[in-house]
């Protein structure tokens, strides 16, 4: 080959990489619009945004990393429910876009997008997707599947573990062995102090890796290993030191326990999966199948990862990331191998089936915020606030009037805190925000004598064929009563404020 006709190969792929590159940037940008146009609309706040959310809050307003949403922690303590990373990370983002609902759950929104870049480049980098059309369709799939919207778009800490796991991937491409390693090492370290589930899941990836790779992968998972073992040993320092240790292990026990989303509900999943059977057996037919090929690997990681997960406690919904990201790389890489002719059934089957995996995430989602533009209007709980909370007031409320409230009163406390409530903080609550369905279980934990007041917000309305025992996030609205407490506070706790 001559020079000339080197340097015209050459340019020829920059130019293919470089529309790419654009297509994929379009896509996340289109993506995050769509997202930011319902971003407080899909979903209504929840338990669980509130609950990762507070340590951050009260770190960024001056009342250090501590949380009075958590269940087995006083207000006065240091936060150790769960891993502190994403609070403490969230803490730093406030410092840049202030404290609201929209700043919150943008860090989400962010570090998917990041994490959809990443792994384009390392599915690239690696050649694990050997098409350009097949890498493109990988995005798309990637940013639009159900679990993955629900863990961004609900401000929970998963986002961050699938930025970390994004990040781990792409640098397996870096060619130096030392770089390598030193980079997975350092991904390492912030994966336990990010999510606990990250443990278990990175065992379980490594050593099928390990089966598929060979030696040549066990310097890397050494590395792994050494980062999430400093890790570790950072996270019991910091615990240890608050005495908060114990604390953190009751917070550890309480949350496996839990009877509420031990089975995932993810659509996009279960379409994913009948795409990847279909692809195997398509190549079975064809005698193009491989033991060893990363479809083969990600039908593994959907067998193994589901099942050991669910005997080490529970695999909920915002779990199943772990194997709609590994299924979708598989699917991927074998597409462009695959002549599609409609004709056939297998071949339709696994068109319908991805475009039915992407329809039930952003589309439905985003659909879900636009149809509910007035039902999920925070700027109605914002002014219900506004009209019934006074500064010095204590007040206990429902996880969906935290933005609301956090801002204007005293002291707020959500949902699960009731439970790690003192006697004397539960004689100052002085009002609640509440659904007027719970007032008397309430009550009947707070104690004292309320009035209830007629201003309130309620909005319902009904959405296609999802009900609350799968679609609860598509269904959600708001339901607030205002309640006042009449009877005298204790005269030690009037002295107190």
């Amino acid at each position: 080959m001559s020079e000339r006709e080197s340097e015209v190969i050459k340019l020829k792929k920059y130019s293919n990489f470089r529309a790419e590159a654009i297509t994929v940037f379009l896509l996340i940008a289109l993506f995050l619009l769509l997202n930011f146009v319902v971003i407080s609309r899909f979903p209504t706040v929840w338990l669980d945004e509130v609950m990762f959310a507070d340590p951050g809050v009260n770190l960024y307003i001056g009342k250090g990393f501590t949380s009075s949403a958590w269940l087995v922690q006083n207000k006065d303590a240091f936060w150790a429910g769960n891993a502190p990373f994403y609070s403490f990370l969230l803490s730093q983002w406030m410092r840049l876009f202030d404290f609201s609902i929209v700043s919150v759950r943008s860090l989400g929104y962010v570090l998917i997008a990041i994490s959809a870049l990443a792994l384009w480049l390392s599915v690239f980098r690696l050649n694990l997707v050997p098409s350009a059309w097949a890498r493109i369709s990988f995005v798309l799939l990637l940013l639009s599947g159900y679990g993955i919207g629900i863990n961004y778009r609900t401000g929970r800490y998963d986002s961050l573990t699938i930025c970390l796991c994004a990040v781990a991937v792409l640098s397996y491409s870096i060619q130096s062995i030392w770089l390598r390693c030193l980079v997975l090492s350092l991904t390492g370290f912030f994966f336990l102090i990010s999510g606990f589930q990250l443990i278990s899941y990175t065992v379980i990836v490594c050593c099928l890796l390990l089966v598929f790779l060979g030696k040549s992968f066990f310097k890397e998972f050494a590395s792994l290993l050494i980062g999430i073992l400093i890790g570790g040993v950072f996270l019991y320092l910091i615990y240890s030191t608050h005495g908060v240790w114990n604390s953190f292990l009751e917070s550890v026990h309480a949350l496996r326990t839990m009877p509420d989303g031990r089975l995932p509900k993810d659509p996009s999943l279960f379409f994913m999966l009948i795409a990847a059977f279909s692809i195997a057996i398509q190549q079975i037919n064809s005698k193009n199948f491989k033991i060893f090929s990363p479809l083969m690997f990600s039908l593994l990681i959907s067998l193994f990862v589901p099942l050991l997960t669910m005997a080490a406690g529970r695999f909920p919904t915002y779990y199943t990331w772990m194997v709609y990201i590994p299924l979708t790389i598989g699917v991927c890489s074998s597409l462009s191998n695959i002549k599609f002719h409609f004709r056939k059934v297998l071949h339709s089957l696994i068109i319908i089936s991805l475009f039915v995996s992407c329809l039930f995430g952003t589309p439905l989602q985003t659909f879900s915020g636009l149809y509910y533009w007035n039902n999920r209007d925070y700027q109605y709980i914002d002014a219900l606030a506004e009209r019934n909370v006074k500064s010095n007031d204590w007040v206990y409320c429902d996880s969906a009037a935290y933005y609301a409230v956090k801002k204007r009163a005293e002291f707020t406390a959500t949902d699960f805190y009731i439970k790690a409530m003192t006697p004397q903080e539960k004689n100052k609550i002085s009002l609640l925000i509440i659904p007027a369905d719970k007032f008397e279980s309430i009550i009947n934990t707070i104690g004292g004598k309320w009035s209830s007041s007629l201003d309130k917000f309620k909005s319902t309305k009904d959405f296609l064929i999802f009900k609350s025992n799968f679609g609860d996030k598509l269904i959600g609205t708001y339901n607030l009563q205002v309640f006042r407490r009449i009877s005298p506070l204790p005269s030690s706790t009037k002295s107190q404020n």
